[in-house]
């Protein structure tokens, strides 16, 4: 799938979980390649194995809490592509430690 069309699929999941709050959809789609060298080369995190997902669930969480910035959920893909560097940090939960990447 191009970029373009990916960036309509989202945007189009967009709009439809605003409108429609018992929507449960996502879109999956790969990390791009770019990304899985830089953030092994950088850290050693593995993310080949990993897809990205958009869960109209969470669309939603984002509007609620972040009004201003939901439609920057279309972009995604390019901002996992086109980033100027790439941050590492971690956090607990429930005794487990999450590793998070990110992009800026």
């Amino acid at each position: 799938m191009s970029n373009e069309q990916l960036e309509s699929r989202l945007c189009d999941l967009v709009s439809r979980s605003l409108l429609n709050t018992q929507l449960k959809e996502e879109i999956l789609f790969d990390i791009p390649q770019k990304t899985i060298d830089i953030a092994w080369k950088k850290y050693f995190i593995d993310l080949r194995k990993y897809t990205c997902k958009v869960h109209s669930d969470d669309i939603r969480h984002i509007c609620k809490e972040h009004r201003d910035d939901v439609y920057h959920i279309s972009k995604v893909h390019h901002y996992l592509e086109k980033f100027a560097s790439l941050e590492r940090s971690s956090t607990r939960e429930n005794r487990k430690r999450y590793t998070m990447l990110g992009f800026y």
